[in-house]
């Protein structure tokens, strides 16, 4: 073999050396992927049945997913989203953090639900009356009967390996066990006074100013009775027929009017009035029935507020004129006037 031999036999040897390194890489890598298939493959076993274990023999720690009612959804998506439907400086709030998923999910159909029927009326619920709704809340702290564990040794699985790269089960175990607790509840709603169609209102309102009118027609009635009988009438009761006549005139017309009615015979048919309908008794719309009351601050004035307090004619932040002062009843003045009905 000449010179020129002797170099293309090496450099065939060299590139025969090459190749048995390639495939030898190639084999190695080949098995180390096996292998990490292998041990992904039995991970992910292992994983499976802790997973199935847990669920049979245990209580979910409520982070998964859950649904009541059609509601769906992780947990931190139902906490986000229950919390935004209450006012800002909500108690009730914090005490929805720790809560499962499926209670969460509890609350939020439970509002639907409500919203769904007042929102046809027109009348969708506000934070604070959601709140209300949601206040009946029951807590229950719940411990796990799963022993992490227990179930490792039982199953004979190492906890020293590895879960997830960087991460042993012996690391999982100790961070999930020390979940010991979570908290599972249900809402028992507190509803308040279901508030009224337009077409009741309207119909209220109506109803209302006829009886107004009936009750002021009755004393018009009787003060022509006493001038019929030849009874001598001072100038008192002759502007109270004057303002009989003016009031009865406001409830007619175009642009009818019940607040001079309701200054004469108005304290009375008021309380009367939401004794038989108690769903105007809310902010809303007890405005439109209490406007020219007045009560004298005497006994008998202060047993009559005490009455318009108690039928929800009147609450505090409202403006009552007594004892011929506006005033604005705080809780204070209403307790005090409650307290002095004898009833």
């Amino acid at each position: 073999m000449g010179m020129w031999g002797g170099i293309r036999q090496g450099i065939a040897d060299q590139r025969a050396e090459q190749i048995e390194d390639e495939k030898l890489r190639l084999s190695t890598a080949s098995e180390d992927r096996a292998i990490e298939a292998h041990n992904l493959a039995m991970r992910t076993g292992e994983l499976g049945l802790f997973t199935n274990a847990r669920n049979m023999f245990g209580v979910g720690n409520g982070s998964g997913s859950g649904s009541s009612k059609g509601v769906t959804g992780s947990r931190e998506v139902s906490l986000n989203l229950l919390s935004n439907l209450l006012p800002e400086d909500s108690e009730l709030a914090a005490k929805l953090v720790n809560l499962d998923l499926k209670t969460l999910n509890a609350g939020i159909a439970l509002v639907q639900s409500e919203n769904k029927d007042r929102s046809k009326n027109g009348y969708p619920m506000q934070p604070d009356q959601i709140e209300t709704m949601l206040s009946g809340l029951y807590v229950e702290s719940v411990k796990p009967d799963f022993d992490m564990f227990k179930w490792a040794e039982e199953s004979g699985l190492d906890v020293g390996k590895e879960l997830t790269p960087g991460t042993t089960w012996k690391q999982y175990f100790d961070s999930a066990q020390g979940k010991n607790s979570f908290q599972t509840g249900m809402f028992a709603p507190i509803y308040t006074t279901e508030m009224p169609t337009a077409a009741e209102s309207t119909q209220a309102a109506t109803l209302f100013r006829t009886e107004l009118e009936n009750n002021l027609l009755n004393k018009k009635d009787e003060y022509l009775r006493r001038v019929a009988s030849k009874e001598l009438l001072g100038q008192a009761e002759q502007a109270e027929a004057k303002s009989i006549e003016e009031a009865l005139s406001s409830l007619q017309g175009a642009n009818k009017s019940t607040y001079l009615a309701t200054k004469i015979v108005g304290v009375e048919t008021v309380i009367d009035f939401f004794g038989r309908n108690p769903k105007f008794a809310n902010d809303k719309f007890r405005s439109m029935f209490n406007r020219g009351l007045e009560f004298n601050s005497d006994p008998e004035g202060n047993i009559l507020l005490s009455q318009a307090i108690k039928a929800g004619v009147f609450d505090v932040g409202d403006s009552i004129v007594r004892g011929g002062r506006r005033i604005t009843l705080t809780e204070e003045t209403k307790d005090k006037v409650l307290a002095l009905d004898i009833r």
